[in-house]
């Protein structure tokens, strides 16, 4: 249900702010591998901060396995943090309406509900 099209604009915004701020871009893969992670962060909650999800080993006494991220998803947790402070969904222009930032992800979404529902 996520407007691919709206992938398109992420990565503009982001990337854009990401080369005023001197830092490296990302693409396309990048921003889809760091959804899967935000997912796999809720399927499979850990006890601690984001470090956790990328420990080599389980911690002591714990009957649970090592979530480790950068073998399992291929991101290390340095590119996750870049990518979750750098994430845009719109310019970052002073505008009257509160909800710029998401209101055209939200269009794009509900559009695609609609156009779903009706085939």
């Amino acid at each position: 249900m996520f407007p691919m099209h709206f992938v398109t604009t992420v990565l503009q915004h982001s990337n854009d702010k990401l080369s005023r701020q001197g830092f490296r871009t990302f693409q396309e893969g990048d921003l889809f591998r760091w959804l899967g992670i935000r997912l796999e962060m809720t399927i499979e909650p850990r006890r601690g901060d984001v470090k956790v999800y990328w420990e080599r080993q389980a911690r002591e006494g714990s009957i649970a396995t090592s979530a480790n991220y950068r073998e399992r998803f291929g991101m290390g947790r340095h590119c996750f943090e870049h990518i979750l402070h750098a994430l845009s969904f719109a310019d970052e222009l002073p505008a009257p309406d509160p909800w710029k930032p998401i209101r055209s992800l939200i269009e794009a979404f509900n559009q695609r509900i609609i156009q779903t529902i009706s085939q």
